[in-house]
């Protein structure tokens, strides 16, 4: 086999992977966000967007460290290990996000919402007669 076929299969692994992901939790974590920002939407609909942004330039950045554009000649054991590694690695740290964005959004939407008064007495307004 090619040096390169090894590399153009970690390429199309990572990015395929990468869209399908999005897409499932983008498919799913709308609602999440939704009842997160509850009290802030337009905050819900920028969150998931920039998530989006951060998202790809992650998995960009990841496939761009991992690709290997010297070698020559036939693929090596060694060169496939590190392939298979780098898709292990990508969906390690996609995890973790994940389970980080999980974890924090509740409490990055409670402090988005204003805080309420509580319910009691009302102000008294000075009347003209005084």
């Amino acid at each position: 086999m090619a040096w390169w076929i090894p590399e153009v299969v970690r390429a199309l692994v990572l990015g395929g992977g990468a869209v399908l992901v999005q897409r499932l939790i983008r498919r799913h974590g709308v609602a999440y966000a939704e009842e997160v920002f509850r009290e802030t939407p337009r905050a819900g609909a920028a969150f998931l967007a920039l998530a989006d942004i951060a998202y790809y330039l992650i998995v960009v950045a990841y496939v761009a460290f991992t690709l290997e554009l010297e070698r020559h000649g036939a693929a090596t054991r060694d060169q496939l290990q590190n392939v298979v590694a780098s898709i292990g690695g990508l969906a390690l740290i996609i995890g973790a996000l994940h389970a980080f964005n999980v974890l924090v959004l509740p409490a990055v939407g409670r402090a988005l919402v204003p805080p309420r008064r509580p319910p009691g007495r009302a102000k008294s307004r000075p009347t003209a007669a005084s």
